[in-house]
């Protein structure tokens, strides 16, 4: 979830390049009918802010039904207090923007993997 149109068409073309499935929103309420409609994910990315709502209340909400959804966060600016005001921990899995291909596969890949390794 990224309100931010060329960041987020930015990070789809480079994870479908990597073999990735991606769906992705314009908005946390996009990305919430998206949720309900859909398949579980295997991971939500999300901005931290954004307009509406933030990032770590996306996940709260979307995690409600599923503690276990992976998440990796990405933002320009670290605001801790978001994460406390949503009454979510702060992130294991944080990507600062901008950022390169690279970076992104790799902390995508982590996130997975670290959920590979708690569901053996």
């Amino acid at each position: 979830m990224e309100d931010e149109a060329t960041v987020r068409l930015l990070a789809r073309i480079i994870l479908q390049r990597a073999g990735y499935t991606v769906v992705d929103a314009a908005s946390p309420a996009d990305a919430e009918v998206l949720w309900a409609s859909m398949a579980p994910v295997d991971l939500l990315l999300t901005d931290v802010v954004m307009p509406g709502r933030t990032g770590p209340d996306l996940f709260r909400r979307l995690s409600a039904g599923r503690p276990d959804l992976p998440v990796l966060f990405m933002s320009g600016i670290a605001d801790w207090d978001l994460f406390d005001r949503a009454g979510v921990a702060h992130p294991a899995a944080f990507l600062e923007k901008p950022f390169s291909a690279a970076a992104l596969l790799a902390q995508v890949r982590q996130v997975l993997d670290r959920r590979g390794a708690q569901e053996v």
